[in-house]
């Protein structure tokens, strides 16, 4: 059995600090050498755009975006650092507990470091590519009535390529919503490699269900920026995971539950 995630992020975001210094970057460096021990440093070029109604033009501002890329040696687990945000994600997931721990571990260096002013938001993201095996059907393994239906048109044959679904929430919790984008789809996975974090096994094309599962917690507007405090943000990452959890027991059936709680337990 294949467990379908591809990809888990948590994440914070912060009003914008200045730019990194050479100490703070060889210090954090050294603090998250025991668990990232690879850096790589990233500049992203872009724009942002501003629309003046009045006079019906679009003006183009280019913007320079630094990152800091913490990387383990595998290169499937790490932790970006830019001036807004930090970003911890893995490709190879043991469990929850190990990767709220990575984060909070990685926002406390950062902290005792960077001095950050506040947050403003804290995410977190898990995205499932399920895929079908031997003689396995979408009925074993997601809930009814979350696949499309097959369509007969008669003389002509049809072939699903594409559906996908977009539901958003709110919650009891105020600021915290949860965006859930499913779908069956064809083609090449999702999540892939790149530079700074790499996907190992990655599959071919082929048909699969995604199931992106993107939860958050914003300050809601009109609120002052609370000061840092990891107790606090390490609990809203546990109320976000738990609806990412209820999530997954929502899309897939007890029988596809169950086979991933023998696989994990291999």
């Amino acid at each position: 059995m294949n467990i379908p995630l591809a990809l888990a992020v948590v994440e914070v975001r912060f009003p914008e600090s200045a730019p990194l210094t050479d100490d703070q970057v060889a210090n954090l460096k050294k603090s998250l050498n025991g668990r990232f021990p690879i850096y790589k440093h990233e500049i992203r070029n872009g724009f942002t755009s501003t629309v003046n109604y009045e006079l019906g033009t679009v003006a183009n501002s280019p913007i320079v975006e630094v990152l800091h890329h913490f990387l383990a040696r595998s290169l499937q687990t790490g932790a970006t650092l830019t001036s807004k945000s930090l970003v911890v994600e893995t490709t190879d997931y043991k469990s929850w507990l190990e990767l709220k721990k990575m984060f909070v571990e990685t926002l406390g260096a950062v902290n005792d470091i960077v001095h950050l002013d506040g947050y403003q938001r804290v995410g977190c993201r898990y995205i499932d590519e399920f895929r079908l095996e031997g003689a396995d059907d979408w009925a074993s393994i997601i809930s009814p009535g979350l696949v499309a239906p097959s369509w007969n048109a008669g003389p002509q044959s049809t072939k699903l390529e594409a559906q996908m679904f977009q539901a958003i929430y709110s919650t009891d919790t105020v600021g915290i919503t949860s965006t859930l984008r499913f779908g069956q789809m064809s083609g090449p996975p999702v999540i892939g490699s790149s530079d700074y974090l790499v996907r190992t096994n990655l599959p071919g094309e082929s048909t699969f269900f995604l199931l992106d599962t993107d939860c958050a917690w914003q300050l809601p507007q009109g609120l002052p920026v609370p000061p840092v405090s990891i107790q606090e943000i390490s609990q809203l990452s546990e109320q976000l995971h738990d609806l990412i959890s209820s999530a997954f027991l929502m899309v897939t059936t007890s029988k596809f539950q169950t086979s991933i709680e023998a696989a994990s337990m291999k």
